[in-house]
Order: C-alpha cells, then structure tokens, then sequence
C-alpha cells in the first residue's frame, strides 16, 4: 500500500511539473537563436546611423552629390549618377564598400577620416544581410 501511495504522489509530481513546462510553451526553435545572431540581423538600424553620422552631409536631403542619397534605405539602394553603389547579398561587388575601403576610388568619406573597422563590417554585413530594412525612413533630420 505504502509502495502504491508514493508511486502516485510520484506520477502526480511528474505530471505537475510537465503541466508547468507545456503552459510556458515550447522552447524556441535552435534556428531562431541563430537567425538573431546572424550578420546584419540588428538590420538597418546601426548602419542608418553610421550613414548620418558619416555621409548624409554630402549625400542627404540638402546636398546629392553624384546624384547620390544615403539618408533613406531606399534612396541609398536606387544609387546615383553612376547607378547602384549597393548590391545587396554582396557586400564584396558593392560600389559603396570598395569606396569605403579605399579600393574604388574617390575613397570614402572624401577628404576625411576612413571609417572604422567596425564601422565598415557593419556595413558589409548588412548588406550581405541583403541590405533589410524600412524603405522611406530618414537617417538624418529632414
């Protein structure tokens, strides 16, 4: 009898405890995680400050040189004069990235500091993200 009553109280502890697990729902798919974590997944945001901080004052609402607009996504991936400055899922053939490594020239920012390091690699992994993101947003004051 002893033996029946702790066997239940066991099955019911069990019982309780998964009933707890079920409620808070299923735990989020491995590939989730990884998704967040993924190059470019903070998306536009950091690279829409680095253009503001760094480029909107030659290529913004109030001065296009080349043609050039990188104050909104949309803007930034239409390109300007010379056409497309991003192809987005390869950072490595875009215009934009050559001309901010130096490889491309003029290098970029024209006649100021080259950006950092992590400047640039946010930069490429965004656009190696595909280049997501809102498509009217402004990155500077309008």
């Amino acid at each position: 009898m002893r033996t029946r009553v702790h066997g239940l109280l066991a099955a019911a502890a069990i019982l309780a405890a998964t009933a707890g697990v079920r409620a808070a729902g299923p735990a989020p798919a491995p590939s989730a995680a990884k998704d967040a974590a993924a190059p470019g997944a903070a998306g536009y945001a950091p690279v829409q400050a680095i253009f503001t901080a760094k480029c909107v004052r030659c290529h913004g609402p109030e001065k296009q040189k080349n043609g050039l607009r990188l104050d909104t996504r949309s803007a930034a991936l239409e390109g300007g004069v010379d056409g497309a400055v991003i192809t987005p899922g390869n950072s490595a053939q875009s215009k934009l990235v050559r001309q901010i490594l130096g490889e491309a020239k003029p290098r970029m920012p024209y006649k100021e500091a080259p950006l950092e390091a992590g400047e640039i690699a946010a930069i490429r992994a965004w656009i190696d993200a595909g280049a997501p993101g809102p498509a009217g947003r402004s990155t500077g004051p309008t």
